[in-house]
């Protein structure tokens, strides 16, 4: 679950305008985007661990907190 009111970081501008979608995150400010590796379309459920894992490095790197 997302917290709305707690915003993210652009980790290359350090912009706080940034938008989510349930694939990727990314900065109004400066147009950087990070996908979050999920494939909807061919889910593959030995690579969920892996998935995951990646998707909260990269909200860690964008100091998502929600």
């Amino acid at each position: 679950m997302f917290n709305d009111d707690v915003t993210a970081r652009c980790p290359a501008c350090g912009a706080t305008d940034v938008y989510y979608t349930s694939t990727k995150i990314g900065c109004h400010g400066c147009q950087t985007e990070e996908p979050f590796a999920f494939d909807f379309a061919n889910p593959n459920p030995s690579l969920d661990p892996l998935n995951r894992a990646n998707a909260l490095a990269v909200l860690q790197r964008w100091d998502f907190a929600g």
